[in-house]
């Protein structure tokens, strides 16, 4: 299991700060001690801010379901929802 402060995904367009990801074994298997961009990861979850809340909505969903995250959750800490997408 890779344990990390920052992990950056890179994908086809855009690079990615997620607030929470999962790797699974195999592919975290591969890291070096020293990466620092990643592929797309598992599992994501993003934490909705009123300045990031277009972004992940729209543009992250589309990029992450485009590369093959499995599953999306969105926390929005103002209502007090978490959505499930996968």
């Amino acid at each position: 299991m890779l344990a990390s402060k920052k992990v950056i995904i890179e994908l086809t367009r855009n690079s990615y700060e997620p607030n929470i990801c999962y790797f699974r074994k195999e592919l975290a298997d591969t890291f070096t001690d020293n990466q620092m961009l990643f592929p797309a990861p598992d599992f994501i979850v993003e934490i909705l801010s009123p300045s990031t809340e277009k972004i992940d909505r729209e543009i992250k969903f589309r990029d992450y379901a485009q590369h093959g995250v499995r599953e999306y959750r969105i926390i929005d800490p103002d209502k007090e929802t978490v959505e499930q997408y996968g």
